[in-house]
């Protein structure tokens, strides 16, 4: 059996209730895939960097530690090997040394052991969403990555 598409975000959000990636950002990444939230659920595998939440930077959106990132990493890497990988934002990928220069291209890191792609955080902090070129990009990666139906 083919195992679960492995989703890795930075942190939990400040009202996590401690399972990543559910929430406000499952909701949307299932969204994008056209499927349901339990559709989602079932068919990734979820997990974040940091196990708690790290609080606000002081620019826009949460702050990810990089120092307390690299060393939770240590401890995480392993579960990578033969998977694949989908990385929400560029530093999630580059705290594990994936590079990170395209958002929705795989590529294969051979110090994880793994295929990954980025996908550009779903918060929607970041720029690139406000795009509208960028609007039908990770519907169609997500789609077909988890099966879903056309948006």
């Amino acid at each position: 059996m083919q195992s679960k598409i492995l989703l890795v975000g930075q942190a939990p959000a400040r009202e996590s209730d401690g399972k990543p990636l559910e929430g406000r950002i499952g909701e949307r990444i299932a969204s994008l895939a056209g499927i349901t939230v339990e559709q989602y659920l079932y068919r990734t595998d979820r997990m974040n960097v940091l196990n708690q939440y790290p609080g606000r930077s002081k620019g826009k959106g949460d702050a990810f530690p990089m120092k307390e990132a690299k060393l939770a990493v240590s401890k995480k890497a392993h579960v990578f090997s033969g998977r694949l990988v989908v990385f929400l934002g560029k530093s999630t990928a580059w705290v594990f040394g994936a590079s990170a220069s395209q958002y929705l291209t795989w590529r294969y890191s051979s110090a994880l052991c793994c295929w990954f792609a980025v996908l550009p955080h779903p918060s929607g902090i970041v720029r690139w969403w406000n795009s509208k070129d960028n609007k039908r990009q990770p519907a169609d990666f997500l789609h077909s990555l988890l099966g879903g139906v056309s948006p």
